[in-house]
């Protein structure tokens, strides 16, 4: 075959000098061979290859006359086919890389150069050509993206396929690569965009490596039009899109496409660590993450499991990009050294720091640090207002701290921030605890009063003998109304409630309250009141004769309020209950647990007791008459009920279901009960029967310590078998008794649950025999025996006795046939 030198020309054949022996043979063998070279051509060609084919091979007129018409001629065959091929290659080079394959509006996959040395891909479209001698220079400018003029591209006008489809070559800085024939493509060119010469190479039509990111694909508006479009490795699919699309909102659907409005907040949900990654996906990724408007290094957010990675970077060098940081999130078990420089090298234009740490151990004493620009401080963890001490960091801007949980020993580094922050205005906290120190509570005074903008104060604990020192902050807080500004904005004071009780002498100080209603009347401050996380008690268990009627003004807002926060309960029984006044007082729509504690008094029954102590109000429900399930109404959330002290008898609690029964039958959303101190099991059953919903998760019983009573009428359980609520689980950790595990056994065949869960702990006394491993055996034979008797309605999963460190040990578990 023949070969196409450097210069474009015609070689010599490979068949050596000619000679009159060739004749017409030789004659027709090259001229096969000057068509397979014109279609091996025509079918790289991008838009005029079957043209250029049907022209050169298949016409019939003029120079395939002469070639047929002279078969003798071996020299003048030669001499009409070298200017056939030289013919063929010129109007190959001429239609297929110049300006006709880049019209203006088409398309194409740049690589475009980061500054870094990186190339990333990105759309372009054509919007203007011009011819050079060197060839066609394609001007570019990106699409979908961020709408910037690219590099123009020269594209030389004559270049030469190599023998092989798949190499590249290198002309002028940039690469050519010709794709095979099986690829399916119009023309297979594709052209890079690096900028230095470099060394030709081989690479693959399929290469998912560095050469993909090099190579641009030149997507041709003629091959769209013949029904697809050229692309880097695969055949064309698809069809040419329009050019007057209206531009988008928005880019491509990835990373690189999201506008800086989205890709700006995005930054804040990940971690430092993750942004870096972030913006080393592509060169569009890394301007919008390095953007100092709309950049994600403008957060710093360091977590917990980014400590060690820290710990390795010893200087502010490694850290680039954060120079300008504005809000900082650092949660961490100990702030690394390099964590601490940063925050403090960015001094001036952090606006936020929220600061989670748990020890300052590593963090050495430093001299002053003024942040000049922070206004927003959240400080959670035990250690950092201390971390803050020792790094001695100062905030003369300071409008919004936040602390998370302070106790007493904590308060002087709070007084401290106080004291050097004038600007604050909001002092936010989950609860600040004084306890009975009355020297901290002093310490606290003078520095609010050196906080003249200050007009929230939320999260001090007191107690309700404590409610007198609301006026040592209503007398500091005015004196800033005085002297510092004309017009006084409104306070908020907000309280977290110790030990909150509502009995029959609530609200009975009201010296405490002096001066305080009439600072809230005439609109000057605002009073929050919440109960800490422990329960809030309402005591009907009172010797008083009679029951005041409720307070009103302050004291009957506190009681309103903390009832309608608190979200655990007690109520103690047995003693005179609250004044019907308080019906529309306590409401406790947020309590999602209940206790009720039973209280007795001598010479008084106890059935007496319980019925007399209970405030009818207290057991009202909604809804009845209406034809829907009523609940209650004081108590319409509560998913967990606690009995404490339930020494009851099956008579005391019959004798005071006129008050019981509508009193835990109105707990519609019930989930689980718990009765502590059971002594008759038969008095636990009869009580369970008074709850209305059909369905309890677990039922725990546990056993009194002092004696068990086994009081089970004839009737038992068909008494108890339409009006009990199905039970899943029924369980018991603390028998203590052959009798209590016994009356246990009872209770579960009457209640009937899924399934049956006991550990009972016997003493020796409680077992037969003289040696432990007889006293073993006396308890493996009670273990049967309760197998037995379960076996009707339960099997057995599990029945295991053993000797411990804490006595003899009896665990059995049943599951219902």
């Amino acid at each position: 075959m023949m070969n196409i030198d450097r210069d474009d020309a015609p070689a010599a054949s490979a068949g050596g000098p000619s000679g009159d022996d060739s004749g017409g043979s030789s004659s027709r063998d090259l001229l096969q061979q000057i068509h397979s070279v014109a279609s091996q051509i025509a079918s790289d060609a991008a838009e005029r290859a079957d043209h250029i084919t049907a022209t050169h091979t298949d016409s019939t007129t003029q120079d395939g006359a002469s070639l047929s018409a002279i078969p003798g001629n071996p020299a003048a065959v030669r001499s009409a086919s070298a200017k056939e091929l030289t013919q063929i290659t010129t109007d190959y080079d001429t239609l297929t890389l110049r300006a006709p394959r880049y019209e203006v509006g088409t398309r194409v996959s740049v690589a475009a150069e980061q500054q870094t040395g990186e190339s990333v891909w990105v759309t372009a479209v054509v919007y203007d050509t011009q011819e050079t001698n060197g060839g066609t220079v394609v001007f570019m400018r990106e699409v979908e993206g961020r709408e910037e003029e690219l590099k123009p591209v020269t594209v030389p006008h004559r270049t030469k396929p190599p023998p092989q489809y798949n190499q590249d070559l290198r002309m002028g800085g940039k690469t050519f690569r010709w794709g095979k024939k099986s690829d399916q493509r119009e023309g297979g060119a594709v052209v890079g965009t690096t900028t230095k010469p470099q060394k030709s190479a081989a690479v693959s039509a399929c290469d998912e490596g560095e050469s993909k990111r090099r190579r641009v694909a030149l997507e041709s508006a003629a091959a769209a039009a013949g029904g697809g479009s050229v692309d880097v490795c695969g055949p064309a699919e698809g069809t040419s899109r329009p050019m007057n699309t209206p531009k988008k909102p928005y880019g491509r659907p990835s990373l690189s496409g999201l506008p800086e409005e989205v890709f700006s907040p995005l930054g804040s949900f990940l971690s430092t660590i993750d942004n870096i990654r972030l913006s080393r996906v592509n060169r569009v990724t890394h301007e919008k993450a390095t953007d100092k408007t709309f950049g994600v290094f403008r957060n710093f957010t360091m977590t917990r499991g980014e400590e060690r990675i820290y710990d390795k970077i010893k200087t502010l060098q490694h850290l680039k990009h954060m120079g300008k940081i504005q809000t900082a999130f650092v949660d961490a078990r100990v702030v690394p050294p390099v964590a601490s420089k940063l925050l403090e090298a960015n001094k001036d234009s952090l606006k936020k720091i929220t600061l989670n740490v748990e020890s300052w151990s590593r963090t050495p004493d430093a001299g002053p640090i003024v942040f000049s620009s922070l206004t927003d401080l959240d400080v959670r963890g035990l250690a950092g207002l201390d971390y803050l001490r020792r790094r001695r960091w100062i905030f003369p801007a300071l409008t919004t701290l936040r602390v998370g949980t302070l106790h007493t020993d904590h308060t002087p580094h709070l007084v401290r921030l106080l004291e050097t922050s004038p600007m604050i205005r909001r002092l936010e906290a989950d609860s600040i605890t004084f306890d009975n120190d009355d020297d901290q509570w002093a310490g606290f005074i003078p520095a609010l009063a050196g906080c003249p903008h200050l007009t929230t104060l939320t999260g001090l604990q007191i107690k309700m003998d404590q409610f007198g020192r609301i006026n040592q902050l209503k007398d500091t807080l005015s004196k800033h109304c005085n002297t510092q500004e004309p017009k006084c904005a409104p306070k908020r004071l907000g309280f977290v409630v110790v030990d909150a009780e509502i009995g029959v002498d609530y609200g009975l100080r009201v010296a405490d309250m002096e001066g305080i209603s009439e600072w809230v009347a005439d609109g000057h401050c605002q009073l929050d009141w919440l109960p800490e996380s422990g329960p809030m008690t309402i005591d009907c268990s009172t010797t008083a004769a009679t029951a005041p009627p409720a307070p009103d003004g302050l004291y009957e807002e506190i009681a309103t309020r903390l009832a309608a926060n608190a979200t655990h309960l007690r109520l103690k029984l047995g003693g005179t209950p609250l004044h019907e006044s308080w019906r529309q007082k306590l409401i406790f729509t947020k309590a999602k647990k209940l206790e009720i504690k039973f209280t007795t008094k001598q010479g008084v029954s106890a059935s007496g007791a319980v019925e007399d102590s209970i405030p009818e109000w207290l057991a009202e429900r909604q809804g009845d008459g209406e034809g829907r399930r009523s609940t209650s109404r004081c108590f319409p959330a509560v998913k967990e009920l606690l009995v404490f002290s339930f020494s009851l008898s099956l008579a005391d609690v019959r004798a005071a279901s006129s008050k019981l029964r509508p009193l835990v039958g109105g707990l519609g959303t019930l989930k689980g009960v718990r009765l502590y101190g059971v002594s008759s099991f038969a008095a636990a059953c009869e009580f369970l029967s008074y709850l209305s919903v059909g369905q309890l998760d677990e039922v725990r019983i546990s056993e009194s310590g002092w004696r068990v009573v086994c009081e089970w009428p004839a009737d038992a359980p068909a008494s108890w078998g339409d009006r009990r609520p199905s039970i899943d689980r029924l369980t018991s950790s603390s028998l203590c008794s052959k009798a209590g595990v016994r009356e246990f056994i009872k209770l579960a065949l009457a209640l009937r649950p899924v399934s049956v869960e006991l550990e009972a702990r016997l003493e020796e006394s409680g077992l037969e025999g003289d040696s432990e491993a007889d006293k073993l055996a006396d308890l493996r034979s009670f273990a049967d025996e309760c197998a037995r008797q379960t076996a009707p309605h339960y099997t057995v999963k599990k029945s295991e006795c053993e000797c411990g460190w804490y006595g003899f040990i009896f665990t059995l578990k049943l599951m219902f046939k």
